[in-house]
């Protein structure tokens, strides 16, 4: 018996489940709050807690 699955990508599995378009949004509303989160981080003061100076 071989098992038809291995080799197969989750995107193959989460098609048969019918779950693929769900998952896509899912990752795609997560990156781009990690995106607009990062660009504001980018445009604040360098010199906070998170950046800490090597003097």
């Amino acid at each position: 018996m071989t098992n038809q699955h291995i080799g197969s990508s989750l995107d193959d599995l989460l098609e048969e489940t019918g779950e693929l378009a769900e998952a896509n949004a899912a990752a795609l509303k997560r990156v781009t709050e990690w995106e607009k989160n990062s660009h504001k981080m980018n445009a604040e003061d360098p010199s906070d807690a998170d950046h800490p100076s090597t003097d």
